[in-house]
C-alpha cells in the first residue's frame, strides 16, 4: 500500500565543478526535481531517542514515490528549510513503489 505524499518537497543534487583561477573543486547545488509529491514525518520522541543510537542527526522521514536517481548525495527542500539524506530505503514490499529519506536539518557543502 502506497503512503500518502500531501506534501511537496524540491529535491537537488550536488554538481562539482573545477574553478579555472583556482583549481579548488567547488560544489554547486543543482535542481533535480522541483515538486515532488511527499509526506514529511518528524520523529516521534520515542523515534528521536532510537535514531539519536545510530545517528544523532536524523530528524525526519521523507516518504516519495520509488525513483531509481534518488541517492544520500541529495538534499530536499521542504518549508524553507534543507534537508540532508541520509539514505533512501526502498519499501519492503516490492522496493519498488515508494522511497523512506531519513533526514536532518542543515546545509552541506560537500
Amino acid at each position: 500500500m502506497r503512503p500518502r505524499l500531501p506534501h511537496r518537497i524540491r529535491l537537488e543534487q550536488p554538481v562539482r565543478t573545477q574553478d579555472h583561477i583556482t583549481g579548488e573543486i567547488v560544489t554547486e547545488w543543482q535542481g533535480y526535481k522541483e515538486s515532488v509529491a511527499a509526506k514529511v514525518t518528524p520523529l516521534s520522541g520515542r523515534e528521536l531517542m532510537a535514531a539519536q543510537a545510530e545517528q544523532a542527526e536524523v530528524v525526519a522521514r521523507i516518504q516519495v514515490n520509488y525513483d531509481p536517481n534518488i541517492n544520500p548525495t541529495m538534499r530536499a527542500w521542504f518549508r524553507d528549510k534543507v534537508y540532508v539524506l541520509h539514505g533512501a530505503l526502498p519499501d519492503n514490499i516490492t522496493g519498488l513503489k515508494w522511497l523512506t529519506l531519513p533526514v536532518s536539518e542543515g546545509v552541506t557543502d560537500d
